[in-house]
């Protein structure tokens, strides 16, 4: 798969645990009762046709793996509950800007730093009446990058090779 489509959209995968639990013949959506919709309803149209597909990780969880495809200047938002919103959006010429609540920017610094680089942009952004830290990180083939989010457990983002 490419990395960039001919418009110079980015083409990104996001691993996110399989939130969806079947009990007693009903399918809860942990995410959607978090947030009010599913992660595909928060992606909208920056899926892609690729399949959406579940893997295990290490322990044996269940994780959905979604190929995004984010044009330049365009990005959206996957809302945290009361800690706010992480929000991911293609800057520029191959580099991701990624937004995060405030209280995780010490958790982002360590896990980002190797990725990040510096640019003309503010630091700080605001979002739907709140700060956000704002990061700018190089997506050169093979990056992934993995955080904890409280609540919603490992999250990935990849650039295939």
């Amino acid at each position: 798969m490419s990395n960039r489509t001919p418009d110079g959209s980015l083409v990104l995968v996001l691993v996110a645990p399989e939130t969806r639990k079947r009990m007693l013949g009903v399918t809860l959506d942990g995410f959607k009762l978090l947030t009010g919709k599913t992660i595909e309803e928060h992606l909208g149209a920056f899926l892609t046709d690729n399949p959406v597909s579940v893997v295990n990780d290490e322990t044996g969880a269940q994780e959905v793996a979604y190929t995004i495809r984010i044009p330049a200047g365009a990005g959206f938002v996957i809302p945290m509950g009361p800690l706010g919103e992480l929000g991911l959006a293609h800057a520029r010429d191959g580099i991701l800007s990624l937004t995060c609540p405030l209280v995780l920017v010490d958790t982002f610094n360590g896990i980002l730093r190797d990725e990040m680089i510096q640019t003309s942009e503010p630091d700080q952004v605001e979002h739907n009446g709140q700060v956000l830290q704002q990061f700018f990180l190089r997506t050169t083939p093979g990056l992934e990058v993995g955080f904890q989010l409280p609540k919603l457990g490992a999250l990935r983002i990849g650039r295939p090779s």
